[in-house]
């Protein structure tokens, strides 16, 4: 968990850097202090399961490295992704962007459950873990 802004957008500012680095793009990022939102471009020769290894391995890494949180720097195992039509990306651009404002409103996980629900997935009791 993040406890500033400062070191949110620290955060921000490095993964964007490392991606360039590493091949891919990420085009939006933004969140809270509990989880982020990305808008990633893959090429076709790339899998969501590696670039999510490299974009949380390396940040975790990088964090703890930085000694920019008294505690231990640890992500989720777990992440939710989805494409993108090109026909929406303005709207998924915006919603990211939006994130501080949008959660004042509801949580993280009240979000993803009533998206869960709306969509008719079903929410698994280990989702948490």
């Amino acid at each position: 968990m993040m406890q500033s802004e400062c070191v949110k957008d620290l955060l921000i500012r490095h993964i964007i850097e490392t991606s360039l680095n590493k091949g891919f793009q990420v085009q939006v990022l933004n969140g809270v202090s509990d989880h982020l939102h990305a808008l990633i471009r893959l090429k076709s020769t790339q899998t969501l399961d590696k670039i999510m290894q490299h974009v949380k391995g390396e940040s975790a890494h990088w964090m703890n490295q930085q000694q920019l949180l008294k505690d231990k720097f640890k992500w989720s195992h777990r992440y939710y992704a989805a494409s993108v039509s090109e026909s929406h990306r303005s709207r998924v651009e915006r919603y990211i962007m939006n994130q501080v404002q949008h959660h004042k409103q509801q949580t993280w996980q009240q979000e993803y459950e009533a998206f869960m629900a709306k969509h008719g997935f079903v929410v698994a009791s280990d989702d948490w873990d």
